[in-house]
């Protein structure tokens, strides 16, 4: 049996789209930190002796910096207070997914043609709403007793079935704009490692690992990803 289509950036169409995830990015600029090559879990009395800098810019990201000159590869991360403790009931597991979708792209990163590939996102949810829409008369069908299954291939509509084919034209074309992976590939070029990101209960975590004289690339990759990030992806 054939799963229902879904959105690209709705669960079970119940409304966590791409707007409901900005404030999650939003979120994301409360904590930036960014530490030096080698630092990690400590114990108590090496920690205190950590000389930690911290400073926060006019726009509310506070930092944490550890100096360490005689080191040639800089440890850099950026944390957001956001996690599965956010969640609720329908959109359990959104936390980590939109860690996943942050390194889908941005309006810079990952896309050929931002501009028709923001328009195919809007094509795509109009459609995938009119899918929806033919789902719901499918379940009503079903409770009418009138088929015995609301996603068996045998009993869609033809208004379904050509909306179906609208819609994977569309995941065609924009899979013609993307540029997969070019975000490790922009850093991997620069020399950084350790591309990585992760959730827990209130907090998400990316990580990357560059030569100090590449620090200013991740400066503007990271802001370019929290600020232009494909709405959709």
């Amino acid at each position: 049996m054939e799963e229902p289509v879904l959105s690209r950036f709705s669960d079970n169409g119940g409304g966590a789209g791409a707007a409901g995830l900005m404030p999650v990015a939003a979120l994301a600029l409360a904590l930036p930190l960014i530490a030096p090559a080698g630092v990690g879990a400590q114990d108590g009395a090496t920690a205190a002796a950590v000389p930690v800098e911290e400073f926060e810019l006019d726009n509310g990201m506070r930092f944490l910096l550890v100096r360490r000159p005689e080191l040639t590869t800089v440890a850099a991360a950026w944390a957001a207070h956001v996690g599965s403790a956010n969640e609720r009931p329908g959109i359990t597991g959104l936390a980590h997914f939109f860690e996943h979708m942050m390194f889908k792209g941005t309006h810079t990163i990952g896309t050929k043609d931002i501009e028709r590939d923001l328009e195919i996102i809007e094509e795509q949810e109009a459609v995938q709403e009119k899918i929806r829409a033919e789902l719901r008369e499918q379940r009503r069908r079903y409770r009418l007793g009138e088929i015995d299954d609301p996603y068996d291939p045998a009993h869609r509509t033809d208004t379904l079935n050509a909306l179906r084919a609208e819609f994977q034209e569309l995941v065609e074309e924009q899979r013609e704009l993307m540029v997969k992976d070019e975000l490790d590939k922009v850093y991997t070029d620069g020399g950084g490692t350790s591309l990585n990101a992760f959730t827990s209960n209130d907090f998400t975590v990316y990580i990357n690992q560059l030569p100090a004289n590449r620090l200013e690339l991740w400066f503007w990759l990271e802001s370019d990803r929290l600020l232009k990030a494909r709405r959709g992806l």
